[in-house]
């Protein structure tokens, strides 16, 4: 009877520790989230990378403006005009029209838009360097989070394997095949059981 007893226990054992494990695997995974998904998602709605993208728009905007001319000027004036704003009362009133351009040094215009292109290179860098730490942080979290989760179910699997030897100590001293010692200390709250 007793070794009825205990073929039992070693099948219902085998089926704990290995037949459990190989049918919790065949099942089909809940739907998990991507890596590649997280670090898209956080480069199209991360706030520093669009305000970054729409400054190095504004510098790549003013390359074309550092190299061209000033603006022409057209100007008009009256000098000596008589208080009662006759044009025909005083000889000296005279009436003057003007357009002027303002030519810069030569070689100063290259300089300018080599400078501003510099200008638009440094942002550009910039973004790709808050890019690169954006992707860092995000699979930094993921792999962290993913860390956790792993570790949670192997203590919960080794949890539920010590309940389960637990309970074979405790059917064996009931069948009178194991000592009370396996029942009242358990193997993981003995302080020394890692040395045995």
């Amino acid at each position: 009877m007793f070794s009825r007893l205990f073929c039992l226990l070693k099948s219902v054992l085998f089926i704990f520790l290995f037949l459990i494990p190989v049918w919790s695997q065949a099942q089909p995974e809940k739907p998990s989230v991507n890596v590649k998904q997280l670090v898209d998602e956080a480069l199209q709605s991360n706030p520093e990378i669009l305000a970054a993208k729409r400054r190095w728009e504004v510098f790549k905007e003013k390359v074309p403006q550092a190299a061209a001319l000033e603006d022409p000027m057209l100007g008009f004036g009256i000098i000596n005009l008589p208080t009662n704003f006759s044009f025909r009362d005083e000889d000296m009133t005279m009436k003057e029209l003007s357009i002027s351009q303002k030519f810069p040094f030569p070689g100063k215009r290259p300089l300018m838009k080599e400078m501003a292109e510099k200008e638009a290179e440094a942002v550009h860098t910039e973004i790709q360097g808050k890019i690169h730490q954006i992707v860092r942080d995000v699979k930094t979290a993921y792999y962290d989070l993913s860390h956790v989760y792993r570790t949670t179910e192997v203590v919960e699997r080794n949890k539920g394997i010590l309940e389960d030897f637990a309970k074979i100590a405790e059917t064996r001293y009931s069948v009178g095949e194991g000592i009370q010692q396996d029942v009242l200390k358990p193997m993981w709250r003995s302080p020394r059981w890692w040395m045995s």
